[in-house]
This record gives structure tokens, sequence and C-alpha cells, in this order.
């Protein structure tokens, strides 16, 4: 019976530092200010964190209409054909919500690229289709707020622009 615990206890203890050891998670741990580090190269990691939160995936420009087909979003306020601004109430305690994008006749050859705010947000194969994008973060927070859908030749945002549609929502406050 000794023999069996202490055989339990020392694999609970070698599977528990295993965890603790190969876990990628910081939870649980502290960590130690770098005293080595200059300000340098602080205020260097802090300029790219920041150029990377404002860096767009789709470049600014000024888009036209373009490709066959039709996009329009939807939210509980309504939807955005007509050129009609959806809106969303959100309060502090949302961090994900959810609206509807519509597309009819789009061409399901190419692969679509949906950006919020410039930001990609997914990558779906459209045509006549009904899909839900997932808001967070920047997209929840009050103002007006830019959908873009883009179909490029080649299927990679380095290609020709074949298909490009918008429509915008706008955030108020709960």
């Amino acid at each position: 019976m000794t023999k069996r615990f202490f055989v339990i206890a020392v694999a609970s203890l070698m599977a528990i530092s295993m965890l603790s050891a190969c876990s990628g998670s910081s939870a649980g741990k502290t960590e130690q200010p770098d005293n080595n580090a200059g300000s340098a190269a602080t205020s260097s990691s802090q300029q790219d964190a920041s150029e990377t939160v404002s860096k767009r995936d789709l470049p600014e420009g000024d888009y036209a209409d373009t490709g066959a087909g039709t996009m329009y979003i939807s939210t509980a306020s309504g939807t955005s054909e007509d050129d009609v601004v959806p809106v969303l109430f959100v309060s502090d305690e949302d961090i994900l919500i959810q609206i509807g994008l519509d597309t009819i006749d789009f061409d399901g050859a190419h692969l679509s690229y949906i950006y919020v705010d410039g930001m990609l947000n997914t990558k779906e194969q459209l045509g006549e289709s009904q899909i839900s994008l997932d808001l967070s973060g920047n997209a929840l927070s009050v103002g007006q707020h830019d959908v873009e859908v883009v179909q490029y030749d080649s299927d990679e945002p380095d290609g020709q622009i074949v298909t490009y549609k918008a429509a915008t929502y706008e955030v108020k406050e709960n």
C-alpha cells in the first residue's frame, strides 16, 4: 500500500512539474523586470506594438463599388440596403457581437476578403450567401465602422481588385 501511494505521489508531482514547465500560458507567472534592458529597447517595443495596432490590412484608398453582385449587412435595427446605416447598441459588458452579411450574385470562384475598418475579419467563399461576422474590440467602439468585401483576381491581396463592396454600421452606447 505504501509503495502504491509513493508511486502515485511521484507520478502526480512529475505531471504537475511538466505542466508548469511546458505550459505556454503565463497564468500564475509573475514577470520580473529586466534591469539589464535599456529604455531604447522598451520604447522600440512600444513603438512596434502601436504600429501593429494601427496598421490596416486593406490599404487606405478611394475604392469604388466594382464587380458583380450585391452585399449588405444586417443588425437588429435593420439592413444597410439603400445606403441605410444600421445601428448596434453596445454596453461595456459586450465583448463579442455578431452581425449578418448577405451577398447576392457574388462570383463564388473567387475568395472574398472581409475587412472591418480596414482590418481583415475573415475570408469566405461567397455567392448567394448569408454569414455572421464576429465583431469585437475596436469594431465595437462608439461611432461608424466600415465593412468591406474585396475579391482579388489572384485570390490573394497582392492581386488586382475585381470586386469591391462596402457598407457601414454605427455603434451607440446602450
